[in-house]
């Protein structure tokens, strides 16, 4: 296992000139988005797709949309961190996993015209190595639209643990 270098993503995040507004943002996120669980069980009932989208009408459209854009990793893995270490949800902490995380994983190049960036993939590894929470939001992330290079880095990163079968891990402090 490679050594831990640099501060945590949490510690990153805390660092921040713009956390409280990104703090904003993620108590905005789940105050729209409700609880994840029931929002994926009633989709599922109905048999149709789970849709969660930012609309221009939303009455808090700014703190909504910097978790639709795409194109600032940092500012992903801020979000991320910040919503793992405030909140014991598990619906919302998987719907984050499948969604930021997730985009910040899978990085499709054919939409940014970029590869995901070595170092934010380092830090992915290197947090999910460090947070047991984290590392159980890693488990949750779909690896289809990844490299192979990346899916088999977060494979090993992940282990045995899985969203699906193990409890969800204490919340990581700075």
């Amino acid at each position: 296992m490679r050594p831990e270098f640099g501060p945590s993503e949490l510690q990153r995040a805390l660092a921040r000139d713009d956390k409280d507004w990104l703090l904003r943002c993620v108590g905005v996120y789940r105050q729209w988005s409700g609880d994840g669980d029931d929002e994926i069980e009633d989709a599922k009932e109905d048999d149709q797709p789970c849709s969660i989208n930012a609309d221009d009408d939303e009455p808090w459209y700014d703190e909504l949309n910097p978790w639709f854009e795409m194109g600032d990793p940092d500012r992903g893995l801020a979000l991320v961190a910040l919503a793992m270490a405030n909140y014991d949800d598990v619906g919302f902490l998987v719907l984050i996993s499948c969604g930021m995380l997730e985009d910040i994983v899978s990085h499709h190049p054919k939409a940014t015209g970029e590869p995901l960036r070595q170092d934010i993939l380092a830090r992915i590894i290197d947090e999910a190595r460090r947070t047991a929470r984290f590392r159980w939001m890693l488990s949750a992330v779909w690896t289809y639209g990844c490299t192979e290079a990346v899916a088999a880095a977060i494979k090993q990163a992940v282990g045995t643990v899985n969203v699906d079968n193990d409890p969800l891990p204490p919340r990581p402090y700075a």
